[in-house]
């Protein structure tokens, strides 16, 4: 028997099939046999296996995995022993086969494999290593070590006979990893307490600790290994690589730039060394040297039989796979040495994935180069697949907001020219006209929050928002208006008095609306004085009533509270139970609303108003808070008399006094109803509303004027919500008898 193939396994039903179907052409050249060791499955491992070879053994499992590796090796008849794991695939083998078709195998005593470890499921992150695998079969031949076994190998070596791919690091499952590490930790710790001066076990801790995500842990003990390797006067190649990697991501930048140039000074091949030490002096925005070396690690890696990986067993090889980000990361530098020549020059050497990632940086190059014009031969090579065209859509946006304004409207005319719903909005851009009914449609389908420049242009026109926003969800609302508040700063004003000037209504769509407006404004466009008053008492009344109407009647305010996810809802409905206190608990009216600062400070400014008002209040004289009471009780009579121009001069001497008083603004109102003024009225009542939304009385009298004003169906809706949440038997004897009607 030439070779023998031997394998310890136990629960392997997820690779075992793969692995031993991939020896099929090797079998089938060499006289071979296939041995497995099974130490304990539950699966269908063996089942499998059986399938493959009557050679399967059984041995229970003791935590050394040198021990069960020299028992499966005891099985074996072959001169010479290949071993593999359960989860390794043969891609290659032409060099092993012609290694015993010829006289080479006569000349070594063992050879080393290249094993690709696949990391990610599509196969893009992976490492190389070069690892002994092959060895002549002898009685002295045996693996040390209760894990991470290593072989007791006689050289002459041969180099990457036969290739391999590895998928036992994908750890697609994560009980799967969990249990790998910990059972690797138990070992590799019982182990360590009998020799904790063993700098080879040092190091496996620390990778252990590294896929763990435990990176201190790691640290202590990949140092530690170092110091005991250069102790013995040994420099292991894996150790200073592994804590060049530590430090990198750990963001000790310095470090990682410090222990990679001593190594070069003694190996200039090492394709890790190369690329942590660009990526660090990347990070220290040292970006010539950073150049030099990143061409250095390219070189090598497309130069792979030449570099230490290749040659060394000692060389791990975990910065192979980031050849493409390297090449990208060469770009990013030139782009921050504004080499924009440069940048589309490399540009043409990355494949379309790479591209994907650096949009912004080529579409600003091509900006600063005056290429733009190659603008939609770029976007056609996206627009095939929706997510990529969209990707590419949003960093296009991106740029254009980084650009001159006065260069922004040449790009919208070059973009006009594309034939779908982003060339549309960008012929809206350039002052195309387009419909309503298109435009709905394009923010119906469309997600992207660039889009909000169609609401932008709609509204300039003189589009009531309402209309615009006819059958689109709230979140997409909130998104447009978000954009346009961010990057439309001409409309904010013309957005503030939309809002002011928009009458009562308790119609489920308008207040949508009117609320993402108002908390928009309220959050972003930074008004000042009675403009940011009247924005934070509009978020409340219209975020309130909007909330109010999509829960059921019999749900409470605390209970609605902790079903909201929007931490804007969740706020109003908070204030709202604060001031229902008010009057009966006004020290922990103050301290609730103080407590509710905190916790949310971007309201500070407003609250803190409130508080001070309410302050004042409080702390007046009981002579001035009775003559409060006396004056709304003289102009409530004079009203009842129809004396207005009475309660009219009472009204002007109380608002010269105290604060202004939402029923102080429903007496106006209803001054204004008796006088005819039923439009005026309304937006009286609407400011008293705002300061007060538990005030029912002012909402039957907005029902009222609306009854009044011929809007039967807003003065219904305003009533049944009297109907559903007010507790005044005569407020609701009123709703009822109006109802009626």
């Amino acid at each position: 028997m030439l070779l023998s193939i031997v394998m310890m396994v136990k629960n392997e039903e997820q690779y075992l099939e793969n692995t031993l179907k991939s020896l099929e052409p090797l079998v089938n050249e060499l006289k071979s046999e296939i041995i497995i060791l099974d130490t304990g499955s539950t699966d269908k491992t063996i089942d499998i296996a059986r399938e493959y070879t009557s050679n399967v053994y059984f041995e229970k499992w003791n935590d050394d995995f040198s021990s069960m590796r020299n028992k499966s090796i005891k099985y074996a008849k072959g001169k010479w022993i290949l071993i593999l794991d359960a989860d390794e695939e043969l891609i290659e083998c032409n060099k092993l086969i012609e290694f015993f078709n010829t006289d080479l195998h006569k000349k070594y005593n063992c050879a080393s494999i290249e094993l690709k470890s696949i990391v990610s499921e599509d196969a893009s992150i992976y490492n190389k290593t070069s690892i002994l695998r092959l060895f002549k079969n002898s009685s002295e031949f045996k693996y040390v070590g209760a894990i991470h076994e290593q072989p007791m190998y006689k050289a002459p070596i041969f180099n990457d006979i036969a290739k391999f791919n590895h998928y036992g690091y994908m750890y697609e499952n994560e009980e799967i990893k969990q249990f790998k590490l910990k059972r690797n930790e138990k070992i590799l710790l019982s182990e360590y307490k009998k020799n904790p001066k063993d700098p080879y076990l040092n190091y496996q801790l620390a990778k252990n600790y590294t896929a763990g995500g435990d990176k201190e842990e790691a640290l202590y003990y990949m140092e530690k290994s170092k110091k005991l390797y250069e102790s013995i006067n040994y420099s292991f190649i894996a150790v200073e690589a592994g804590l060049a990697k530590l430090h990198f991501e750990m963001g000790r930048y310095e470090k990682c730039e410090k222990i990679c140039t001593e190594y070069i000074k003694k190996d200039n091949k090492n394709i890790d060394i190369y690329c942590y030490l660009a990526l660090s002096q990347k990070s220290l925005k040292k970006y010539e040297n950073s150049l030099e070396n990143y061409n250095k690690y390219i070189w090598l890696v497309e130069n792979y039989e030449l570099s230490t990986q290749a040659n060394d067993v000692c060389a791990t090889g975990d910065t192979i796979s980031f050849y493409e980000n390297a090449k990208l990361d060469l770009i990013e530098i030139y782009y921050i040495q504004e080499n924009y020549k440069l940048v589309l020059e490399k540009v043409k050497n990355i494949s379309h994935d790479m591209k994907k990632r650096i949009q912004f940086i080529i579409l600003m190059s091509m900006y600063k180069e005056k290429k733009l014009c190659n603008i939609i031969s770029y976007y056609n090579e996206f627009k095939d697949s929706l997510v990529e065209k969209n990707s590419f859509i949003f960093e296009l946006e991106k740029f254009i907001l980084n650009i001159k304004q006065s260069d922004r409207n040449e790009i919208y005319k070059t973009l006009s020219k594309i034939d779908d719903n982003y060339g549309y909005l960008n012929k809206f851009r350039i002052g195309i006209e387009l419909n309503l009914e298109l435009c709905r449609n394009i923010i119906l389908e469309e997600d992207g929050n660039y889009y909000g420049d169609i609401i932008y242009c709609l509204f300039k026109e003189g589009h009531n928002l309402v209309d615009i926003f006819e059958n689109i969800d709230n979140i997409k609302i909130n998104n447009y208006l978000n954009y346009i508040i961010d990057f439309r700063k001409d409309i904010i004003l013309d957005l503030y008095n939309y809002l002011i000037r928009e009458k009562n209504s308790m119609n489920i769509n308008k207040l949508k609306v009117y609320s993402n407006l108002a908390k928009n404004l309220l959050y972003k466009s930074k008004l000042k004085g009675d403009k940011l008053t009247n924005l934070y008492y509009m978020n409340i009344m219209y975020t309130y009533a909007y909330v109010k109407q999509i829960f059921r009647n019999d749900i409470d305010d605390k209970i609605i509270k902790n079903l909201l996810s929007c931490n804007n809802q969740k706020f109003v409905i908070e204030y709202i139970s604060i001031e229902k206190i008010k009057n009966e608990k006004p020290i922990d009216y103050i301290r609730k609303l103080k407590k509710l600062v905190s916790n949310n400070p971007q309201y500070k400014e407003c609250i803190e108003d409130i508080i001070k008002r309410f302050e004042t209040e409080i702390y007046c004289s009981e002579e001035l808070k009775e003559l409060k009471v006396k004056y709304k009780n003289l102009i409530q009579i004079d009203i009842k008399e129809n004396y207005l121009n009475g309660a009219i001069e009472k009204i002007n001497e109380y608002e010269s006094i105290f604060w202004e008083d939402p029923d102080i603004l429903n007496f106006k109102a209803i001054i204004n109803i008796l006088k005819g003024n039923f439009e005026e009225s309304e937006m009286i009542l609407k400011n008293a509303y705002m300061k007060n939304v538990s005030n029912y009385n002012i909402l039957f009298n907005i029902a009222y004027v609306k009854e009044i004003l011929g809007d039967d169906e807003e003065s219904v809706e305003f009533l049944e919500y009297i109907k559903k949440f007010c507790c005044d038997e005569a407020v609701l004897n009123d709703v009822h008898n109006k109802l009626k009607k």
